[in-house]
């Protein structure tokens, strides 16, 4: 990457000066491109250049002679190579043309441009900062600064001459913010109108240090870490709508706050308004609920023509919400697809339960109970799931179906899809999302604090159901006679199966045989059943008589899962 500076010289007396630059003053020189290639260009190579475009006129009066601009430069001894390129006036649209491509002509791809656009026509000042602006697209140009030196900050050049030579001081503006603004400006509408948060982040890495009035400011480290955290969080988030990933989106962190504390941390005026769009354009995932930032996923998908991502975020979106309304984990496939998909399909399909098989055959009860439920508004999600379903195997078989769908059509379904299949969801929630989880204790004693505790913060139950007291006195007066428990237990599982929703948790203790028959009943219904695992501590104490006594305390550890043995199912 060469580093060249483009300047343009116009045709006026210039009064000697003294230009200044930050901290950096010039000697007393007459052309401000003398004061600009020492402040940048002084330690440049021999790859680089010194470019100027004079007009014919320029080039007789301010570039040619002993005291002629380009004498000066090369007296100066640089290493960049000096060229002085010839253009038109620009005293017409033609002309204006013709030095726009002379200025293409002298650019190479992946220069690194320092512009002044002090002097010149005034029209073609104006028109090199078109040419920069294009050449970033057409050649991959960069830019490193644009300068002006700003004599009309002391007076007009009559006063200024008239002043002593040590008061000549003149200004040279640092334009480069206002460029940076004009990229910010086009990577946030590139981010709205594509998605695309590339550029975004690209900035975010450059020289953070022009957003800012104060060019220190960026060097308090909380600053820094918010502009890596803002560029982080917006490749995330493009990426992960890219890709469909739907986790990246149902655990969303909102940027609001983030965008908010770096508008607040000085930033140059017109930086502000670019900020606010890039939060008004999030603005739609700010929401605390998952389900609704998935259907505003797939809006986003459709509105920047990601239509793939869109239809597998309103799929994957559903079958997720329906396993998270249940408390069930939704990477589980069989939960996922063979359960939850498959209810879906049997309410679309009208199938009657005898005719089920595979995870709804087992979970019967459960799904039953859910169809139940759900009543109207699940037939309604289930058919528009259904129509889903069909339009995006044609897109994933990539068209290559007899009954294929055009573009249009596929544009056109998705964003209706989306819309309904986010009314229904809405309208219904309600309608399938599984009652509080419960905890129903069958014991025939207390549960102590650390239990109930485990219970509400562990396993996650809302609610602990003790047995009515009938129950209770059947379940504590077992009788050791009979061949079964199953009579005996009877109106324990008659409570239980009336008042459980598949997903509750069954504390169940007692005598050996009666536990063994709810654990595994209670598996049957969809339910989990748990005991108490415990630790014994021995007391001991030595009576006046001599003799010893011993105490065992059984403290509570843990609720463990009854598990499945092997072979039909069976424990």
């Amino acid at each position: 990457m060469a580093r060249v500076f483009v300047s343009t010289l116009g045709t006026g007396r210039y009064v000697p000066c003294h230009y200044v630059m930050g901290d950096r003053k010039s000697e007393l020189v007459v052309f401000v491109q003398e004061a600009l290639v020492d402040f940048l260009c002084s330690r440049w190579s021999e790859s680089d250049r010194i470019v100027v475009f004079c007009t014919n006129k320029a080039e007789e009066i301010n570039w040619k002679g002993d005291e002629g601009l380009g004498n000066k430069l090369f007296k100066r001894g640089y290493p960049p190579r000096i060229e002085m390129v010839s253009i038109p006036d620009g005293r017409s649209e033609d002309e204006i043309m013709k030095i726009f491509l002379k200025v293409m002509e002298a650019l190479n791809t992946g220069d690194q441009i320092f512009l002044d656009v002090t002097h010149s026509f005034r029209s073609i000042p104006l028109l090199m900062t078109v040419a920069m602006n294009y050449g970033k697209i057409a050649k991959g140009i960069s830019l490193g600064g644009i300068y002006y030196g700003a004599l009309e900050a002391l007076g007009t050049a009559q006063e200024v001459e008239k002043m002593p030579e040590e008061e000549r001081n003149i200004p040279v503006f640092d334009l480069t913010p206002y460029d940076s603004i004009l990229e910010w400006a086009r990577a946030v509408e590139m981010f709205k109108k594509a998605g695309y948060a590339g550029d975004l982040a690209g900035l975010l890495n450059r020289d953070l240090g022009l957003l800012f009035r104060d060019r220190n400011r960026l060097d308090g480290e909380d600053v820094l870490r918010r502009f890596s955290s803002l560029k982080n969080s917006l490749e995330g988030f493009a990426e992960s709508l890219a890709t469909a990933r739907g986790p990246e989106i149902w655990n969303f962190r909102p940027f609001s706050e983030l965008i908010d504390q770096l508008e607040d941390s000085d930033l140059i005026p017109p930086m502000k308004p670019l900020f606010e769009l890039l939060k008004k354009s999030l603005a739609c995932f700010e929401t605390g609920d998952p389900m609704e930032r998935t259907f505003q996923a797939a809006a986003w998908c459709i509105d920047h023509l990601m239509i793939p991502q869109a239809y597998i975020f309103l799929r994957e979106g559903i079958l997720t919400g329906l396993c998270e309304s249940a408390g069930q984990d939704p990477c589980d496939k069989e939960t996922r697809e063979e359960f939850w998909g498959g209810i879906l399909h049997v309410v679309a399909q009208n199938i009657p339960p005898d005719d089920w098989d595979g995870a709804l055959r087992q979970r019967k009860r459960e799904a039953l109970q859910i169809i139940s439920r759900g009543g109207r508004h699940l037939k309604k999600l289930a058919d528009e799931f259904q129509s889903l379903k069909k339009y995006r195997n044609d897109y994933l078989h990539g068209g290559w179906r007899k009954d294929r769908r055009s573009s249009k059509a596929l544009m056109i379904h998705v964003r209706r899809c989306a819309e309904s299949l986010r009314n229904r969801w809405l309208e219904g929630f309600e309608a399938w999302r599984r009652p509080s989880k419960k905890a129903f204790v069958i014991l025939s004693h207390e549960l102590t604090e650390d239990q109930k505790e485990e219970l509400l913060k562990i396993w996650g139950v809302s609610r602990i159901v003790l047995m009515p007291d009938e129950i209770r006195r059947n379940w504590e007066d077992i009788s050791p006679e009979g061949e079964s428990v199953e009579d005996e237990v009877a109106t324990v599982m008659e409570w239980l199966e009336a008042e459980s929703y598949p997903g509750d948790v069954v504390v169940v203790q007692g005598e050996y045989g009666a536990t063994l028959h709810v654990a595994i009943r209670a598996r049957e219904l969809g339910l989990v059943p748990v005991y108490s695992t415990t630790r014994r501590e021995l007391k001991e104490s030595k009576l006046p008589d001599g003799s010893v006594h011993q105490e065992r305390i059984f403290r509570h550890v843990r609720f463990r899962k009854f598990l499945p043995g092997s072979g039909n199912d069976r424990w």
